[in-house]
C-alpha cells in the first residue's frame, strides 16, 4: 500500500511539474508578447489561448480524474479493460472534435477575431 502511494505521489508531482512549468513560461512570456504585438494582434493570441484552454476541458471531459477516481476504488472486470476503455472513449471524442474544429475553422476564426 505504501510502495503505491509513494509511485502515485512520484507521478503526481512529474505531471504537477509539467504544468506548472508550461504556465510558468506563459507567465514569462506576457512581457514578450506585450512588447512585440500590437494590443490588437496581443487580443488574438490572448483568444486562442483562452480557447485552447476551454478545448483541453471539452477534449478530455474529466475523464482523467474520474478513471483516477474510481479505477482505485472499483474492483469490476480486468485492469486492461478499465484502462482502455476510457482511453478509447477520450480518443474517439478527440478526434470527432478535431474533425469538427477543421471543418468549422473558418467560423472559429471569424469568432476568435483571427
Amino acid at each position: 500500500m505504501f510502495q503505491k502511494l509513494k509511485e502515485l505521489s512520484k507521478d503526481t508531482a512529474i505531471y504537477g511539474i509539467s504544468t506548472m512549468v508550461g504556465r510558468f513560461l506563459t507567465f514569462l512570456l506576457v512581457p514578450i508578447y506585450t512588447n512585440v504585438f500590437v494590443e490588437s494582434d496581443y487580443g488574438v493570441v490572448s483568444n486562442i489561448y483562452i480557447f485552447i484552454a476551454i478545448m483541453n476541458i471539452v477534449f478530455a471531459y474529466g475523464m482523467d480524474s474520474s478513471y483516477l477516481k474510481f479505477a482505485s476504488k472499483i474492483k469490476i472486470g480486468d485492469e486492461k479493460d478499465n484502462f482502455s476503455t476510457p482511453y478509447l472513449s477520450v480518443v474517439i471524442i478527440g478526434i470527432i472534435l478535431f474533425c469538427l474544429i477543421l471543418i468549422l475553422k473558418p467560423q472559429l476564426a471569424v469568432i476568435l477575431n483571427i
